[in-house]
């Protein structure tokens, strides 16, 4: 199987992943995916025992290295070869810690040549790579580490590695080890060593040496021999990807069969069409800005692909879409400039306000229905946060967003359930309801202020539905006692923890 087949069936098998997470109710707050590593049953060519994939990198393992498959950029394909010099030969690769999901690969129409129920594994571990050495993969959040674990005695000269396909290789002031591509920049953190002692965790000085003839080896300080050392150099992608990387956080589909993805990108790249509300990434590539782009029925073309959001830090959570093909978006902003139009009132900007934000996009994605920001301060110097986690949309196009917020001039109207003032580190739910010029028809407050066990009231909500009454209903996990119960069940085995889910 090519390089090229390879990486079309990983793409295909991420983004599937994912809208099934977010189908299946994943949390908005954190849509990455676990990293785990597979053992090759002929889904990649075979000289290669174990694979990965993530962040749009697909890592192949070896028993004397790793070759890794980077996104493509400016249409070129990118790989990088980690070798391991002077390994052990005879090292085994071993896989740890199974995780629950499982790998399928139905290719073709020959169902005796689809490889199905692969295990997915949280660790992979080099045995004896170097003489009382191991090196041991696993992920953080969404990232790939790589540890090499000493036992005591053992030699850190020993450990020497090469990478293929640089064109260079250098340090920078802090220490970071800079492996320079056609297309960019991998940087290997400045390596951590340390031992756990009968008093802790005890750091030992690490340093990269770069020889003569391109071998990377680590000059360790002063360490207890006596005692195993762990030396952890992390890989980081970041300068790599700032031009790539986008997560989907949601997805919706019109009655024409349309479909509309929602997500976040660094990229200024990212393709926004001709006629677009905003064709600029005001963010990129400091911080993620929002990406609504909507598909044909066939999912062969773009109708429209648009950026929205301000300077600063933009994120969405949720996406809804009306009859009319109106598209609303919702989640949070730290964007003082975020776009707007016939807004409702909001607060003060003060330090480390993050404000949620509902926007209403017109059917070919060329301007703005509505947009305002939810929450914000009541003084200038006033931290405060507002989340907007879901939107659902009703028959006559009127949109439900709810979400969290402590902000003490959140939006309420007359009549409405109005709970009590939010305030600091009690955050409660809120829901709010805007007709489709943007204004609110009721906007309401559900929690207990008071707080409990250094918190308050609500912890969070996850999802939100419209029945044809136009009644809402809401969803997500709540601290004991911080909501008030009507018509509710209890447990069966009550568990003596302080959250729960409620509807």
């Amino acid at each position: 199987m090519s390089f090229r087949a390879l990486r079309f069936i990983s793409s295909a098998f991420i983004f599937l992943t994912a809208l099934s997470a977010i189908a299946s109710g994943t949390s908005r707050s954190n849509i990455s995916l676990p990293l785990t590593f597979e053992e090759n049953k002929g889904q990649a060519p075979r000289q290669y025992l174990f694979l990965s994939r993530y962040n749009q990198i697909e890592a192949m393992f070896l028993p004397d290295g790793v070759d890794f498959s980077l996104p493509q950029t400016k249409n070129r394909s990118q790989h990088l070869g980690l070798r391991l010099v002077g390994s052990n030969a005879k090292t085994r690769i071993r896989s740890f810690e199974q995780a629950e999901g499982r790998s399928n690969y139905l290719l073709g129409s020959d169902p005796s040549r689809w490889i199905q129920g692969v295990p997915n594994y949280s660790r992979l571990k080099y045995e004896g790579v170097y003489s009382d050495i191991d090196l041991v993969f696993y992920g953080n959040s969404d990232k790939l580490e790589h540890d090499f674990q000493l036992a005591a005695g053992a030699n850190p000269s020993r450990i020497a590695f090469e990478f293929e396909a640089v064109s260079k290789a250098s340090l920078s002031k802090k220490g970071d080890l800079q492996l320079h591509l056609d297309e960019g920049v991998l940087v290997l953190d400045k390596p951590v060593a340390y031992q756990m002692t009968s008093t802790g965790r005890n750091v030992v000085d690490a340093a990269y040496v770069i020889g003569r003839n391109g071998v990377i080896q680590f000059k360790i300080g002063r360490y207890d021999h006596t005692l195993p050392l762990v030396i952890d150099p992390a890989l980081s992608y970041s300068t790599y990807l700032d031009k790539l990387s986008l997560g989907v956080t949601a997805i919706a589909v019109d009655g024409a069969g349309s479909t509309y993805i929602a997500g976040y990108t660094f990229s200024s790249s990212y393709p926004a069409t001709s006629g677009a509300f905003q064709s600029v990434c005001t963010a990129c590539p400091n911080g993620p800005t929002v990406f609504v782009t909507k598909l044909n029925s066939t999912g062969t073309a773009d109708v429209y692909s648009t950026f929205i959001g301000g300077s600063a830090y933009n994120q969405p959570f949720g996406l809804a879409v009306d009859a009319n093909g109106d598209a609303v978006v919702v989640g949070y902003t730290h964007s003082t400039d975020f776009p707007v139009k016939n807004p409702i009132d909001s607060g003060t900007v003060g330090t480390g306000t993050q404000f949620g934000f509902i926007s209403s996009l017109s059917p070919d994605g060329s301007t703005l229905n509505y947009s305002s920001l939810l929450g914000g301060g009541s003084q200038a110097f006033q931290s405060s946060t507002t989340i907007a986690n879901a939107v659902a949309i009703d028959a006559n196009g009127n949109a439900y967003v709810t979400g969290t917020t402590d902000s003490p001039v959140f939006p309420t109207t007359p009549g409405a359930l109005n709970s009590g003032t939010p305030q600091y580190l009690a955050s409660i739910a809120f829901v709010s309801k805007f007709v489709p010029t943007g204004t609110l028809a009721y906007s309401a407050l559900i929690g207990n202020v008071e707080p409990q066990n250094g918190g308050g009231g609500l912890i969070g909500v996850e999802a939100i539905a419209v029945d044809p009454q136009g009644s809402a209903y809401i969803t997500g996990v709540r601290e004991r006692y911080g909501l008030q119960l009507r018509t509710h069940m209890r447990p069966r085995y009550p568990a003596p923890r302080l959250s729960e889910g409620f509807l």
